[in-house]
């Protein structure tokens, strides 16, 4: 929808990706144009919250990574256990290495999610 503030300027609303409605104010000389200014406020802010996003899922996936390593070395040790206390240690490591498995999907939830829409 177009809204016409004088002969030469006027606002409008241009339909984006994802429902987004982009606000455009523009002013056209009387005659011919000679040249193009174009001015996107916000852009450098939003492009540093963009990085930012980058930056959070890259350290979660390395978290998640970290997670994994974790899982498996407790699950090694669980399973290459022995001695006097084999079956306490045998139970506890397979209960910790559950609990730590268990945390991999909200680590990679939160990765997903921190990709899946701008911020």
């Amino acid at each position: 929808m177009t809204h016409v503030l004088t002969p030469t300027a006027r606002e409008e609303k241009v339909a984006g990706a994802g429902g987004l409605n982009i606000f455009v104010r523009s002013w056209r000389p009387q005659g011919a144009a000679r040249s193009v200014v174009v001015i996107c406020h916000g852009f450098n802010a939003h492009s540093g919250q963009s990085a930012a996003v980058i930056a959070m899922s890259a350290a979660l996936r390395q978290l998640l990574a970290d997670v994994f390593a974790l899982y498996v070395k407790t699950k090694s040790v669980h399973w290459h256990i022995g001695g006097r206390h084999f079956r306490e240690y045998h139970e506890l490591l397979d209960e910790q290495a559950a609990q730590i498995f268990a945390m991999t999907d909200a680590v990679a939830q939160n990765v997903r999610e921190s990709l899946a829409a701008p911020r």
